[in-house]
């Protein structure tokens, strides 16, 4: 699952650079307002492992760490599969069954005002920055298209059909509300639930890899 999913980032990699070098997405056009200078952080292998490892239980839900998030599961997960009281442990894995069903539909919630909140945020840029955003946005949507176009078909002719031997088509449908999650909010972490969902139901995933891969692939 690792190497695939290293192969598949730096493939996706390589050819978002590739088609925004083309169609040069964004050139000459610079949105107005505040920003901030990003400084540049190296990472060395002891380091990354160290930055896994929160400094409490608590601080990478506030700050949207989903490696850390990802850590504290795994180690809880250990820690309940070693206890010996059996009535513990289902007390906890219900509690945390429960807390899932209910952040889903907290998401889901969420989903149904997320166009309006797009809406004020494109007139508020728009209003901002004068009507020739709307040629730089044209540009930028029309690479991220292309992009998304080849990567489907690489995803849905090579992968799907001739590695998994399933139908592209059904595929394509299958993740059509996915698809739509991504398109209108611009986030992949919005779309985890509609991802987990798809995969136990349509294509019989066992829901311990879905819960797992499918988050981890976020990062």
């Amino acid at each position: 699952m690792i190497a695939y999913y290293i192969s598949t980032t730096i493939m996706a990699s390589m050819l978002a650079i590739g088609i925004t070098s083309i169609l040069r997405a964004g050139e000459g056009f610079v949105i107005t307002g505040e920003s901030s200078t990003l400084e540049a952080t190296t990472y060395t292998l002891p380091k990354f492992l160290l930055s896994l490892v929160p400094d409490n239980f608590f601080v990478p839900l506030t700050s949207n760490s989903v490696l850390q998030i990802l850590f504290l599961g795994i180690v809880g997960g250990i820690v309940v599969l070693n206890m010996k009281d059996q009535e513990q442990k289902e007390k906890i894995l219900g509690a945390c069954d429960s807390i899932q069903a209910f952040f889903n539909g907290f998401l889901h919630t969420g989903l149904a005002f997320a166009p309006i909140g797009i809406f004020c945020f494109m007139g508020d840029i728009i209003g901002s920055n004068g009507g020739e955003v709307l040629a730089s946005m044209g540009k930028f949507m029309s690479a991220m298209l292309v992009a998304d176009v080849i990567q489907l078909l690489f995803y849905g002719f090579v992968i799907i059909f001739l590695l998994a031997r399933k139908s592209p088509i059904a595929y394509f449908r299958n993740m059509l509300p996915s698809w739509m999650i991504s398109l209108t909010t611009a986030s992949s972490v919005l779309c985890i639930p509609t991802n987990i969902k798809i995969c136990n139901d349509k294509y019989d995933v066992d829901p311990a890899l879905s819960n797992f891969g499918i988050p981890l692939g976020l990062n």
